[in-house]
């Protein structure tokens, strides 16, 4: 009869059997398991939350890239055709305004006077230049490039 509070199956009288004994130990695990829970839970929204913003910033940028891709191309394909080269030619500042460079030799074309074609031209080069570094394209153009153009006769 050794004070274990079962014998054959049967409770004795005044004392809780063992299975029915709990711990303070298995309710520390049930409360640090809640907790452990919680966290994961908190931290997986989290992440998603931060995943998701970094996915719409690099959208972005993808589009951006692609948008100032595209007007570097106009640039260089309206280079000799003023009437269709200035809306392009306007949209630099809001595109390249990052940058000095491309901000300086925009002003320089805008500020050379009219008759001064030569500096006109080296800034247009210097310009498309940059332009096409900036974006990814080889940064090689001369000004041969700038003053000729392949065009259609017939």
């Amino acid at each position: 009869h050794g004070g274990q509070g079962l014998r054959h199956g049967r409770r004795r009288r005044g004392r809780v059997p063992l299975q029915r004994v709990k711990s303070g130990a298995g309710n520390m695990d049930a409360i640090i398991t809640s907790i452990a829970s919680f966290v994961g839970i908190f931290v997986g929204w989290l992440l998603s939350i931060l995943t998701s913003r970094w996915e719409r910033r690099a959208c972005k940028e993808d589009e951006r890239q692609r948008q100032r891709l595209s007007l570097v191309r106009e640039v260089m394909r309206y280079r000799l055709d003023q009437s269709r080269l200035v809306g392009p030619f306007n949209e630099l500042p809001l595109m390249f305004g990052d940058d000095d460079e491309v901000l300086r030799l925009y002003r320089e074309i805008l500020n050379a006077p009219r008759d001064d074609l030569e500096q006109r031209t080296r800034a247009l080069t210097d310009l498309v230049d940059r332009l096409a570094v900036l974006v990814g394209l080889p940064g090689s153009v001369q000004i041969s490039d700038i003053q000729r153009a392949m065009k259609f006769e017939e």
